[in-house]
Order: structure tokens, then C-alpha cells, then sequence
């Protein structure tokens, strides 16, 4: 009995070590495809950074990013590509871009292998003067305070031959612009109390508009 003792004890421990050992290599089988299925996915994707400023009043800015190895990269501003663009031995890029006047959408694309990975970013170029905006208007002079039925509405312009004037919503007329000063007058009628004077520039599908609040007194 002891003899059989001995033999089932060997027996019971070697079934065990060897479920054991099918055990640990399961696991590693599991680890290894793990780690393969994540090799793969990181492969497969790009890596791509992006920084710049958000407004400016540069005609131009900085684009400055990162790419993955082997990655190309195109970039495009309002969708006009602007060229070639080069990396460094860090894979970096560092380009210097035009801007329009206004909101501009500037579109970074890194691909390889084909597929892509893409990062917008809208810029804002504002004016350095007011001759810069594409167009604009403004009242440069009107009295507060009036006690005659009319006054005179002066202001100036940018692009535009005229400008349409209105008090409280109602038209006046049109003024023509000056095209040596951007100048331009032109007389109202206003009622008793406070009023608003409105002078709006068109051109295609933009308009601006500057207003002036006067009060006449009798």
C-alpha cells in the first residue's frame, strides 16, 4: 500500500505541474497576441501635432508640429495647398503660412500607407488698420444734442462708391463715397427724442454697418 501510495502521489503531482505549465503558456500565448494586436494598431496609426496662434495681425503665421516616421505631410489654408512641406531628423515641421483678412481654416494631413490622420484649426487675422479690412464704415461725426430738424452725417469709407443712410431703421438715402478719401456726407431728417443714425456699406454678400444715437431737443 505504500508502494501505491508513493506512485499516485508522483502521478497526482506531475498532472499538476503539467496543468500548471499548459496554464503559464496560455497565458503567454494571450500576452504575446495582446501585444501583437497593439504592435499593430500602433503601427497603423499616425502620429500628428499642431500648434499655432489663434488671431494675429501678421499676414502670415507659424505652423509648428510633429509627425510619425514615415508619415508625409500636406498642408492647405482655406483649401489652397500651400507646397511641399519639409521635416527635420526629429520629424518636426516648422512652416510660415499666408493668412486672409478674417477667419482662416488652416488643415494639416499626415499619410502613410494610406491612411490619414487630420487636424484643423481655425486662425483669425484681424486688421492693422482700417484700410486692411475688406470693407468698412464708420460715422466720424454727428452732434449728440440738435435742436434743428436735420443734421449733417459724416464718416468715411473702403471699397464701396456709396453708402445707404437710415434713422430708426427707416432709409434716407444714399451718400456717395469719396474715391481719393473714403469720404462721404449726407444730410438727415430726424424726429423730436432720440434717434439712430445708421450708415451701411454693401458690397456682394458682406455689409457693415456703424451707427450713432443723437437726441434732437424740439
Amino acid at each position: 500500500m505504500g508502494a501505491l501510495d508513493t506512485k499516485y502521489k508522483i502521478y497526482s503531482m506531475a498532472k499538476q505541474q503539467k496543468k500548471i505549465i499548459n496554464q503559464k503558456f496560455i497565458a503567454a500565448v494571450i500576452v504575446g497576441l495582446v501585444f501583437m494586436l497593439a504592435s499593430n494598431a500602433l503601427a497603423d496609426s499616425i502620429f500628428l501635432t499642431l500648434k499655432a496662434k489663434k488671431k494675429t495681425k501678421n499676414p502670415d503665421v507659424t505652423l509648428k508640429g510633429r509627425v510619425g516616421i514615415g508619415a508625409n505631410v500636406s498642408i492647405s489654408v482655406n483649401g489652397v495647398d500651400i507646397g511641399p512641406v519639409s521635416l527635420d531628423e526629429k520629424n518636426k515641421y516648422h512652416v510660415r503660412v499666408p493668412l486672409e483678412i478674417g477667419n482662416n481654416t488652416v488643415r494639416v494631413t499626415a499619410s502613410r500607407d494610406g491612411t490619414e490622420k487630420i487636424i484643423e484649426k481655425n486662425i483669425e487675422r484681424k486688421s492693422a488698420t482700417n484700410k486692411e479690412r475688406p470693407l468698412w464704415v464708420t460715422i466720424i461725426y454727428v452732434k449728440n444734442r440738435i435742436e434743428k430738424p436735420d443734421v449733417a452725417v459724416r464718416g468715411k469709407a473702403y471699397d464701396v462708391s456709396e453708402v445707404s443712410i437710415s434713422v430708426n431703421g427707416e432709409p434716407q438715402g444714399t451718400a456717395e463715397v469719396s474715391a481719393k478719401t473714403g469720404k462721404f456726407k449726407y444730410r438727415v431728417i430726424l424726429p423730436v427724442g432720440v434717434s439712430e443714425i445708421r450708415a451701411e456699406a454693401v458690397k456682394g454678400l458682406e455689409n457693415v454697418t456703424a451707427t450713432k444715437r443723437v437726441r434732437r431737443l424740439k
